[in-house]
Formats: structure tokens, sequence, C-alpha cells
């Protein structure tokens, strides 16, 4: 921060900067939250009224919030942690806010409370039903006002939570941390200012708080486990140089590179979700027997979801077979790569893949799965 504190009053310049962290006020690694914390810091040591500017710095990334390819429903018609969620430096709570929703008497409209109240929009056009139970509830996103229409009905029984996507994330997380120290007893008189529209950012200044992610073996561990795109997209983008998809394709490349891959892939994100993707099952074989014997070897088979996992993407599938896999999936598009332990002790690394197919999905994974468990019982290989 660039300020003066007299009498309780801070005045100045404080700035938010971000590095792309995802789990920065994500309760998905059930973290203590870092803006209650510093607020109640600030609050701790006397602090009552903060005045000035605050200056959301989210110029690590390249200002990209959506990759290319991405079907335009991800971003206007869903309400999810994972899909749909634009990508930012300086992200907070996973970019999502939480819409509460109360049913009324029937025929009137629903009550609504977002947290905070003023990063979106509300336009409540649903209705409270006469039914006790059953909801067709749908949220639609207006992708440049930011604004959320709520329509269709609710049981008259109904009360839950949706999480809804923000499109300014850095803005979402200055408003949060203004809410943060309002509820602390911090009054605040803060223009809120992306830094990427000032001529010149502020100097670094004093240094107040820091927030530091976990190990990254702990977040790719929740990104294979549970495939949370949001998490993968942030890493890509931090591991990219300039803070962008194409930099972070240019490090997959370096890396495949290594594992004596010829074919590369076509990366336009970091989730899968792009339809502009592009990989050969080969490419991923290949990637798997180099990370079978890498330096972090344990860490990334501990990332993958074992058959059976509780909580994960592999948990109604393969149970009680030594199988360690990643899932993937969009419209008409499964797959399945990982490892699995064969009778002699030995591991095969294995990569499905059906696009475009004919009849259910569930045949498709269905066929995938007993594919996988003829490898583990098998001795022929």
């Amino acid at each position: 921060f660039n300020c003066t504190t007299e009498d309780g009053v801070m005045r100045g310049d404080l700035t938010m900067r971000g590095s792309g962290d995802p789990t920065f006020g994500s309760d998905e690694l059930r973290r203590a939250d870092p803006l209650q914390d510093w607020a109640e810091q600030l609050a701790a040591q006397g602090v009552e009224r903060i005045e000035g500017r605050l200056i959301g710095d989210a110029r690590q990334f390249d200002g990209v919030a959506y990759p290319e390819g991405w079907d335009i429903g991800y971003v206007t018609r869903q309400a999810s942690r994972y899909i749909g969620t634009a990508s930012s430096a300086l992200s907070y709570s996973d970019n999502v806010m939480s819409v509460q929703i109360r049913a009324r008497e029937p025929g009137q409209p629903p009550e609504l409370r977002a947290y905070p109240n003023d990063a979106i929009t509300l336009r409540n056009e649903a209705t409270t039903s006469s039914r006790w139970r059953g909801n067709a509830l749908q949220l639609d996103r207006s992708f440049e006002s930011n604004t959320i229409r709520l329509h269709g009905s609710v049981a008259r029984s109904y009360i839950g939570t949706v999480n809804v996507p923000v499109t300014e994330p850095a803005d979402f997380a200055m408003r949060s941390l203004v809410l943060a120290l309002e509820d602390e007893g911090i009054t605040t008189d803060l223009a809120r200012v992306n830094a990427d529209t000032l001529r010149t950012v502020p100097d670094r200044g004093t240094l107040l708080f820091v927030s530091l992610s976990p190990p990254l073996a702990d977040i790719v561990a929740l990104i294979n486990k549970k495939s949370n795109n949001f998490y993968a997209e942030q890493v890509l983008r931090t591991i990219g140089w300039g803070g962008s998809v194409e930099g972070g394709a240019q490090r997959i490349e370096q890396l495949l590179r290594r594992a004596g891959v010829t074919r590369y892939p076509a990366v336009h994100d970091g989730s899968g979700l792009s339809r502009r993707n592009l990989v050969a099952p080969i490419t991923f074989t290949n990637l798997l027997r180099y990370m079978d014997s890498h330096p972090e070897a344990d860490a990334f088979r501990a990332s993958l979801a074992e058959s059976g996992e509780r909580n994960t993407t592999m948990e109604y599938r393969l149970s009680r077979y030594p199988v360690r896999a990643k899932t993937g999936s969009l419209r008409y598009v499964r797959a399945l790569s990982g490892y699995a332990e064969r009778p002699n002790g030995s591991r095969v690394a294995f990569s499905m893949m059906a696009n475009n197919y004919e009849g259910s999905s569930w045949r498709v994974r269905r066929t995938m799965d007993e594919i996988v468990k003829t490898l583990t019982e098998s001795t022929v290989l």
C-alpha cells in the first residue's frame, strides 16, 4: 500500500496484485478466506476507516478471460464453479458468487440474495409454483452486461444456493475485500480501479499481506481428480509466458518434446473444454510413460483418481480394479487415460478417446471400462 495512517484512518492507494493463484479465497481446498483474515488483522491494528483508491492488478495474465473454442453456452447458460468461469491473475472464490434463493407464496417471485450484492445485476423473472417439490429454474447470463436473468419456477418449499460466474474477476475481488472490511467494522470510501486502465501504477510501496498458494501437487490433484476446469485454466496461464494460453501451450510443447513426443497437440485452453483442441491418444500414452519415471512421478500418479475413489470423477467406475485415471467428457466426446496395474506387478499406460460416436454415452464409457479391466487381468501383453 501507498498510504498514511493517522487516528485509525488509512488514506492513499491500496493495491491487490494477483499472480494467478486459483485457490485464493476458494473453498475447494478448505482454506481460510484470506480477505476475511486481512480485514480482521487490520481491525486488530486499530484501523477504523480506509479512504482513497483500491487498485486491482491482474496484469500478470494477458487479460483474455475466455479461451478460443468454448461453446457460448458455457459462458451464458451455466451456473457452475467448473464451467464458464473467466480467468484472471486476480481471482477470488473461484470467480463465482453465491446467489441464495428462497421460495415465497405461490405465484410470487422467489427471494434472491447475492453476495456481494452489487457484483452482478439480477433480473428476477422466476415464480414460486404451488408444487411442494420439483424445480424448473434456469439462469441465463448476458455476457456483455454481467446481468443474470433468473426464470422458470421453484417449488414452494425451495431454499438453495446457486453459484454464478462473474464477468470481471478483479472487480469482484475488490468488492469482496470492501465487504470483508465493512463486516469487521471498518468503514470505507474506496474508488475501485483496474490497474490496466491506469497510465502508471503506484510502486509496490509497503507490503501489507501475502497469500501463498498450496503446493502445486495439491492443486494438480484437485484438477485431475475433480476435473476442476477453472483451476486448470489458471495453472496453464500461470506457467505460460506472458500469462497467456499461447505461452502455456509452448511450455506444454517443451515438456512433450522431452517426453519424446513428435506429434504435438493443438492446445487452446487448459481445461479441454475448447472444441479446437486436438490430440492423439499416443501423445497421452507417451506422456504417461515419461511421467512414470519422472522425478515427480509419485506426485503425478497420486494426482490421478483411483478407481472407485469417493468425490472424484472415478467414484463409480472400475471399483476394486487397480487403476488410476483421468476422465474427459464433452458432448459426443468421452476419454479415459491413466495407468493400470497388471497381474505381474507391472504398470501399463493407456489412453482411449471416442469422438462423434453414435449411441449412448453410457455404452461408450462401459466399453472403455471393460477394456481397462482386461488390461488389469491379462498376462499376455
